[in-house]
């Protein structure tokens, strides 16, 4: 039975569809994907299928570069996001960005 709900895959999905319909060649540059609720049950298992889902369906049309799990409720991998966006923009981590804030 198919559930009501979009899986993370499809939006993820349904959102590069948007992105190209605002302004084609966006879907071009360096996407950076962070995946929430990885503190929930299944959250593992749901992150390595849409790991899969990517690497086999749309590797090809979506310049990714890099999917993050991140739970904002525990703070799990948010360091991890900001390096990434950090390092995207300025091409360096700042030592400041390294040590986990508790």
């Amino acid at each position: 039975m198919k559930s009501a709900h979009r899986t993370a895959f499809e939006t993820f999905g349904y959102l590069c569809r948007e992105l190209e319909l605002y302004m084609g060649g966006m879907t071009k540059r360096p996407v950076v994907v962070a995946i929430n609720k990885m503190d929930t049950d299944h959250a593992d298992e749901h992150f390595k299928k849409f790991v899969e889902q990517y690497q086999t369906l749309m590797a090809r049309l979506v310049k990714v570069h890099s999917i993050v799990p991140v739970s904002c409720y525990t703070g799990q991998g948010i360091l991890d996001l900001q390096n990434i966006l950090y390092e995207l923009k300025y091409g360096e981590i700042p030592k400041a960005y390294t040590e986990t804030i508790v």
